[in-house]
Order: C-alpha cells, then structure tokens, then sequence
C-alpha cells in the first residue's frame, strides 16, 4: 500500500503548482508538547519525506491547526 502512496507523492512533488511539505512525524498538537519534541516531530517528518520524494522540503502544515508565536 505504501508503495502506491509513494508513487503519487513522487508524481507530485515533480508539478510545478504542487508544494510537498512536512506535518510532522505523529501528526500531534505541537502547541502542547516541548521543543525538543517539536523538533522530532518536524525534522523527522521532513527527513522521511525528503527521503521519500529526492528532493528538499520546506513547507509545513501544522497538524490541527495548533501553534504558537515561539
């Protein structure tokens, strides 16, 4: 299943009106935990999708909408 996944993020991530990002690693409120965690959630997340796709990402879409100003 995952490889079926993988080809349409591929396919994607090559469109030039597509943006692949990061949503972290276990999809969790990054309002309510530390920042080290924040920090394994989101570089964990972009590590396994940079992997995933060959190419860099930057984008982020926080999970359920939660962040905070820090």
């Amino acid at each position: 299943m995952l490889g079926s996944y993988l080809f349409y993020i591929k396919s994607l991530s090559c469109l030039d009106n597509c943006e692949i990002g990061s949503h972290s690693y276990n999809h969790v409120r990054l309002n309510t935990i530390s920042n080290e965690k924040i920090f394994f959630e989101l570089s964990e997340s972009k590590k396994i999708i940079e992997y995933m796709i060959g190419n860099k990402i930057s984008g982020i879409s926080y999970p359920h909408g939660s962040y905070n100003q820090y």
